[in-house]
């Protein structure tokens, strides 16, 4: 159910990401106390893989250092002409150990101009998996620590990515893309949030919306956090009084992408 929260955030993005991606710069600069920006500078290759037309394609996700024992599959089908995804992995363990700021991961496409899009949450549980429509029949994939599922630029905590060996694709040379280094976020003042007994989409919530403190948006997007904040409050009471998991995290959700918003117009207003 939460992959469908992000559908339309998703849809957006894939239609846009040649605008997206010129401005990722400025959108996820780093904040500073004197109002100037200084951009993240990492950067990193994946294989691109190319569709060969036959479906349903299959696309291996192997592990990286960070996460050796991890593992994941891609599936791809085409429905009446569009294609849709689904990823499933195993071995996700709590992404704690990079950082208390990191709380789960993101399964993020990568274009053949080296965009990054969002395609959804890979939970560090059993049984995870993403599903999501997309518009490319060239791409990378990458799975990334994140603070929370919301996130725009991937960070450079890579735990999985495409691989060789697929069925239905072939290899199609690789594209360099960005990400925000490691400890980007340790500024911000995570740490609390990891030790959190709280849900885990309460917890993403509050990162969220510290983050967005962090960049100036109580400054320069005031109502858009104050909505963010409402929502986290309206999640929280919902928990403690015994609502159902799916309905706290259905409004914890919008509070995570009420704070991304804010947090990205605090950025935009910043650079200008």
């Amino acid at each position: 159910m939460r992959t469908k929260r992000w559908k339309a955030t998703r849809m957006t993005v894939g239609c846009c990401v040649a605008v997206m991606a010129a401005v990722w710069r400025v959108s996820w600069a780093q904040p500073s106390g004197q109002g100037t920006l200084t951009a993240p500078s990492v950067s990193r290759t994946v294989l691109m893989l190319s569709l060969n037309g036959k479906y349903p394609v299959r696309i291996p996700l192997r592990a990286t250092a960070p996460l050796p024992r991890a593992a994941g599959t891609v599936e791809i089908s085409e429905k009446r002409g569009e294609l849709y995804l689904k990823a499933e992995y195993s071995g996700l363990e709590p992404p704690r150990g990079f950082g208390p700021e990191y709380l789960t991961y993101v399964l993020w496409i990568v274009t053949p101009d080296g965009g990054a899009v969002n395609l959804g949450e890979a939970r560090p549980e059993p049984g995870s998996n993403t599903k999501a429509p997309i518009a490319w029949r060239r791409f990378g994939l990458v799975v990334t620590a994140e603070p929370y599922a919301a996130a725009f630029v991937p960070s450079d905590i890579v735990v999985l990515q495409s691989a060789p060996g697929g069925e239905g694709v072939q290899e199609s040379g690789s594209a360099r893309f960005q990400l925000l280094p490691r400890g980007y976020y340790a500024a911000a003042a995570l740490g609390a949030a990891a030790a959190d007994p709280a849900p885990l989409e309460i917890r993403e919530a509050r990162n969220a919306i510290a983050i967005a403190k962090w960049a100036g948006a109580e400054r320069l997007a005031p109502e858009g956090l104050q909505r963010a904040m409402s929502l986290l409050k309206e999640a929280e009471d919902a928990e403690q009084k015994g609502a159902s998991q799916k309905a706290v995290d259905e409004i914890a959700a919008q509070a995570v992408q009420a704070a991304e918003d804010a947090r990205a117009i605090a950025m935009r207003r910043r650079a200008h």
